[in-house]
């Protein structure tokens, strides 16, 4: 099997893991967001205009879209989760979601700043930079296996 072939067979198997598996029982299940990525959220949103627009890519269920709106903000969510955006839907049918892969993000200079929580990785293969406004913000957060709270990083285009 070439290269492509095993990435598009790997996300096959993903998508529909998060969309059987995962997206009913995310929100119910899953650890709410940590305090870290908490602070990690509120640190963008600070940094981002009243009314800003704000990408949360990798969004899954749109457990930080409340957090953003409240905060007097727009977002928009991606995911490549079908089932995970229905769930986010479901809580914010005010926010604009869309179904797309992270590498397939085509954005360029639409937002006044962007997150990508647990998903760094392909974030910054994505080129997280060219989709935020010039002197805008960015901001990832990962887990890794080695830590107890999650690493962040942020970055001013």
């Amino acid at each position: 099997m070439d290269r492509e072939a095993w990435r598009r067979e790997c996300r096959r198997i993903a998508e529909e893991r998060f969309d059987t598996l995962f997206a009913p029982t995310y929100d119910r299940d899953g650890a709410p967001a940590s305090p870290t990525h908490r602070r990690c959220v509120a640190a963008v949103i600070d940094r981002c205009p009243p009314g800003g627009r704000i990408l949360d890519a990798a969004c899954g269920t749109g457990r930080f879209f409340g957090m953003i709106l409240q905060a007097g903000r727009q977002v928009v969510g991606v995911d490549q989760s079908g089932g995970m955006l229905t769930e986010a839907r479901a809580k914010h049918p005010e926010v604009t979601v869309e179904k797309v892969g992270l590498q397939e993000l085509t954005f360029v200079a639409e937002f006044d700043a962007a997150i990508c929580v647990d998903a760094m990785a392909k974030a910054l293969r994505a080129g997280f930079q060219r989709m935020v406004v010039r002197g805008s913000v960015w901001r990832a957060a990962i887990w890794t296996s080695r830590r107890s709270t999650p690493a962040s990083s942020m970055v001013v285009t």
